[in-house]
């Protein structure tokens, strides 16, 4: 398994895959002075204009405590300073100017609006005078809040409709029944604040290959990863230390669904150590590569090896 290399984004975007639903026609797409709509906007737009100004007061007024918590962690897990470190990104907010806005909906204490188009985050690459810019492909865009005294920015999702093309001819048409499925459904529950973590003696990535299981691995009972039948490489919350690390690893295998193939299984588990930035390889302090995986394994892990 190769060593992945992590990126120092901390906007929280993510990439998930886009389930389609049979069409059903939708209504028209809610005028542009709905309340929700509205104020979701303005709070986005109060959000952006934070991460531009590099204004961290102003990001922590308008952010959600439990997104808050998440990106502090994140940075401290990787020996950066917070908040400065949280403008660093590359990746900045995109414009909602030129996106076409499909839908806004509210459960409980979370709220989502949902927007079609070519979303630019800023990682186009420069070209060369009198050259085409490269073209953003069409995808969609999911801006999340979290309710607290008002409504507080939570995370950006961008969905890909790479190979979705009935997708975007239903967008194209006014069918927006994909959006009732559960994938663009907002939570509806929001979960504890995390607790601040401390500046780890070590950084720790997890790198995993569980195809055909679902697996929960936690770290010094701190930093948690469910992974479901994918690969996955992860930032360990809270590092490692130098000395012991107690690894717990639940795997349950996935069932086959009758009359279908039996799923193919794969289960690998690397961790990696670092001692800083200034340290360009990681150092590879334990491998589990079970021949028979069991249900619950625990382990000792040494993040700095004798």
């Amino acid at each position: 398994m190769p060593i992945l290399r992590y990126s120092r984004t901390f906007l929280l975007f993510s990439l998930v895959s886009l389930v389609s639903t049979s069409p059903v026609k939708a209504d028209d797409e809610a005028p542009a002075d709905d309340p929700l709509r509205s104020e979701l906007e303005g709070i986005y737009a109060e959000w952006k204009q934070a991460v531009t100004d590099r204004d961290a007061a102003h990001w922590e007024k308008v952010t959600a405590a439990y997104t808050r918590m998440n990106i502090r962690n994140t940075i401290v897990s990787q020996k950066l300073a917070f908040p400065d470190a949280l403008f660093e990104s590359p990746v900045r907010p995109p414009a909602l100017e030129g996106l076409k806005f499909l839908d806004a909906r509210a459960v409980k204490r979370t709220a989502q609006a949902i927007y079609f188009g070519r979303i630019n985050f800023g990682l186009e690459p420069a070209m060369e005078p009198g050259t085409a810019p490269t073209a953003i492909p069409e995808n969609l865009l999911v801006l999340r809040f979290i309710r607290e005294d008002t409504w507080k920015f939570d995370t950006t999702r961008l969905l890909s409709l790479e190979g979705a093309d009935e997708v975007k001819k239903q967008i194209a048409d006014g069918d927006y029944s994909f959006l009732e499925d559960e994938t663009f459904t907002p939570p509806g529950e929001v979960p504890a604040v995390p607790r601040p973590c401390a500046v780890p003696e070590r950084i720790g990535h997890l790198q995993v290959v569980a195809l055909g299981y679902e697996t929960e691995i936690t770290i010094n009972n701190g930093s948690k990863h469910l992974i479901a039948d994918t690969a996955s490489a992860e930032l360990i919350i809270g590092g490692l230390k130098s000395g012991p690390n107690r690894i717990v690893i639940r795997t349950r295998p996935i069932p086959s669904i009758a009359g279908e193939e039996e799923i193919e299984k794969e289960f690998q588990l690397r961790i990696l150590s670092l001692d800083d930035h200034a340290q360009k390889e990681p150092i590879e302090v334990f491998k589990y590569t079970p021949t028979t995986v069991p249900p619950l394994y625990e382990a000792h892990v040494r993040g700095l090896p004798n």
